[in-house]
């Protein structure tokens, strides 16, 4: 994602070294772009507030179909973020690869920008092409405030990648039994399955996690679901713990 322009430190130079009134009859629009995606990316807040001021297009867009938002966003700027936000910039623009601010923000644990970018009505569950969401990734980066804060957002719980990974699953293969209990609490489905039949319970069954065994069987997770190969939870199960748990679940359900 990085932006190669050689007029970038030219138009950063021009505005360093010019009045703004100078600065304002000197720069082209396009250059004016391209320096407000560096003023946003390197953090510099002056030159952010003196470019909208005079009327910069905030959502304009570069080859990636990055914006000064989304770097902002990216490298955790909260005060250039709300001045974008303030300025109308659009929380939902996305790059080429469906990426939003709000995916970066998320990526690297911005809480404060996530929280900025909730508030102005940013959507939680726009997907990157390979289909993974904000909340997917804060999922797998093992971020309880976060996920628990786009929870708290409408954040879709059972949203699934283009494979049909769920936040659920993946909190059950990494044994996060606090995630696993948001998502839980806000309704996730623990029987929604993979394209290739796999659940939640068995991702944990077959990676040895008890705790989150135990936690979907209480929540009602259904064991005796079958993958396209026609396996159940406890057919992969190797702890001799989960494998109990599993069958007497199995014979409660039955």
């Amino acid at each position: 994602m990085k932006v190669f322009f050689s007029a970038i430190m030219i138009g950063v130079l021009i505005l360093l070294c010019l009045s703004q009134t100078q600065a304002q009859a000197v720069i082209q629009d396009e250059t004016l772009v391209i320096v407000l995606i560096k003023a946003s990316r390197i953090g510099n807040t002056k030159y952010v507030k003196l470019l909208l001021d005079q009327g910069t297009n905030p959502d304009l867009k570069v080859a990636d179909g990055s914006t000064a938002l989304i770097w902002a966003s990216l490298m955790g700027h909260a005060d250039i973020v709300k001045l974008l936000l303030d300025k109308g910039a659009d929380p939902d623009s996305r790059m080429i690869d469906g990426s939003t601010a709000l995916i970066w923000a998320s990526k690297k644990g911005h809480i404060n920008v996530v929280s900025q970018l909730l508030d102005n009505e940013a959507n939680p569950d726009l997907k990157l092409t390979d289909g993974e969401s904000a909340l997917l990734i804060a999922v797998q980066k093992g971020l309880t405030e976060l996920v628990k804060l786009m929870l708290d957002k409408g954040a879709n719980p059972d949203l699934q990648s283009a494979a049909g990974l769920t936040p659920l699953m993946v909190a059950s293969l990494n044994g996060n039994t606090a995630i696993a209990g948001l998502l839980l609490d806000k309704k996730a489905n623990a029987d929604l399955q993979r394209m290739d039949g796999i659940t939640a319970l068995m991702v944990a069954s077959m990676n040895g996690q008890t705790d989150i065994v135990s936690l979907l069987l209480n929540k009602g997770a259904n064991p005796d679901l079958k993958t396209s190969e026609g396996k159940t939870a406890a057919d992969y199960a190797e702890n001799p713990d989960i494998k109990s748990l599993l069958n007497n679940a199995s014979v409660n359900v039955n």
